[in-house]
């Protein structure tokens, strides 16, 4: 955290901007060289169907800002008994910040202040090399195996019966 002392965080309902359009591409452009990932330019009406139309009563966005230049945007549900990470991207020029972990912190330190008992940060696959900080984070608690959803639907279509 003492490395972010500068960056501000803004807590607020999504919104589509050309700042934040243009640091999506940037950030998804900067993954295709680093990781091989998918590449192509987004558009106004992409970024809003996929980050703020159903951001509904618990979707919000924490946008982080190094000296009035938006560096990072991260997506999240808060509702009273949880808090899940959904998504995440920043300025690779910035990436000594770590800011992707400081962006789990501030979610931690956000359900913390409002008593909120769970956070969920969002898909985790043991040993991938773009998810793996997130077991870094204790308690760490894992699915084991799958549940049978279709002993689910039996047992709710018995019931109803």
């Amino acid at each position: 955290m003492n490395k972010n002392v500068k960056t501000k965080i803004v807590l607020t309902r999504p919104s589509v901007s050309e700042a934040k359009i243009e640091l999506y591409d940037r950030y998804h452009f900067k993954m295709r060289d680093l990781k091989g990932w998918r590449y192509h330019q987004v558009s106004p009406e992409y970024y809003y169907e996929t980050f703020v139309e159903g951001m509904r009563d618990f979707g919000y966005e924490l946008c982080y800002y190094i000296e009035d230049k938006l560096v990072g945007v991260g997506y999240v549900d808060i509702l009273s008994d949880c808090i899940s990470a959904i998504y995440f991207f920043y300025d690779h020029n910035f990436g000594y910040l770590s800011l992707g972990v400081f962006n789990i912190l501030v979610q931690l330190e956000i359900a913390k202040s409002r008593n909120i008992p769970y956070f969920y940060p969002g898909y985790w696959i043991e040993g991938h090399h773009s998810l793996g900080y997130k077991s870094r984070f204790k308690p760490f608690e894992i699915l084991c195996g799958s549940p049978d959803l279709f002993d689910s639907i039996k047992y709710i279509l018995k019931e109803e019966k």
